[in-house]
């Protein structure tokens, strides 16, 4: 994530679990994370991502190149596939959509 990297793939375990996680089977994608962070009641991650962290994701909102919104082509494209996205969360993970 520090790297802002998107990314699938990731063969990685679910934090503070031993179970794989659904990246690890490419069940599920994070986008642009810096501009679509991760924001939990513990803070922002990546922490590079907080100036992003209250930004409005509404349809038609004016944002920043490489910000998730509702109702932006890039959350259309994965709900066509059934896909759903992070940024719906109590904790919103605005960088991540999975698979059913």
């Amino acid at each position: 994530m520090a790297a802002d990297n998107t990314s699938g793939y990731n063969c990685r375990r679910v934090a503070g679990t031993q179970r794989w996680s659904r990246h690890a089977f490419g069940a599920a994608v994070d986008i642009n994370p810096r501009e679509n962070p991760y924001v939990t009641d513990d803070g922002v991650r990546p922490p590079s991502g907080r100036r992003f962290a209250q930004v409005s994701r509404a349809p038609g909102a004016d944002v920043a190149p490489g910000v998730v919104r509702r109702g932006d082509v890039v959350t259309r494209a994965f709900e066509r596939i059934g896909w759903t996205w992070g940024g719906t969360w109590s904790q919103p993970d605005y960088q991540h959509f999975t698979a059913p």
